[in-house]
């Protein structure tokens, strides 16, 4: 059995400080068998395995007006969100749908030359209600 513990030094202040501390321990074999873990462990992003799991067909990234590009993702199903993680320091705005079905657009909002995420890493977390699946792309 594994039983995680954690020993907290805590000070509540206002005109002095009061030290608090606390050991908080969870019983593994227990919450495996509680159904609010069960339900929050499905909600949880699973990696896709494998080529068939995957649920993002292309990534690309295209030029637009005002000087910010989109990141143009084909996505299976309707999905509830989409987020995107890339290590060079981009940040993706909240997807929009494109003109085609599965077609899915998220502003790049802090890079201007598009080239700069060509060829580049990036995961992309897609959630459809209870399921969320987490699949690495690399940007065209």
């Amino acid at each position: 059995p594994v039983f995680p513990m954690a020993d907290a030094a805590l000070y509540v202040c206002r005109d002095i400080c009061i030290p608090v501390r606390s050991e908080l321990s969870l019983d593994m074999a227990t919450a495996a068998s509680d159904l609010r873990v069960a339900v929050w462990r499905q909600r949880v992003p699973q990696r896709a395995a494998s080529a068939a799991e995957n649920v993002v067909m292309s990534a690309q990234i295209r030029p637009q007006g005002a000087g910010k590009p989109v990141l143009a993702l084909q996505v299976e199903g309707t999905p509830a969100d989409i987020f995107v993680e890339q290590d060079d320091g981009a940040y993706f705005g909240r997807p929009a749908p494109g003109a085609s079905p599965g077609e899915w657009l998220l502003t790049v909002s802090n890079i201007s030359d598009p080239g700069k995420l060509r060829g580049k890493p990036a995961l992309v977390t897609v959630t459809y209600g209870d399921k969320a699946v987490e699949q690495p792309v690399i940007l065209d």
